[in-house]
């Protein structure tokens, strides 16, 4: 299990998704580690923070901060 750190508007947008396709936010944020797919939306700045804990496949070795740099990449193509 790994702490990552994402704004809280991007969150949102993530617990948006895994409700639309009725998932865990876990399971979501696992999804599209392993995927190229990206929705281009446009970039929202962030203004607060939130932590997470994801628990994420032990065949995946992944850092908070690559975990969030994917996360960025799907949401805004960045």
């Amino acid at each position: 299990m790994i702490k990552i750190r994402i704004p809280k508007e991007w969150y949102e947008i993530l617990r948006k998704l895994a409700l639309d396709r009725r998932i865990s936010i876990n399971q979501l944020i696992s999804e599209l580690i392993t995927t190229e797919e990206c929705l281009n939306l446009p970039y929202v700045e962030p203004t607060t923070y939130k932590q997470l804990n994801v628990s994420i496949s032990i065949e995946y070795k992944y850092s908070s901060t690559e975990v969030e740099n994917k996360i960025k990449h799907f949401l805004f193509c960045r």
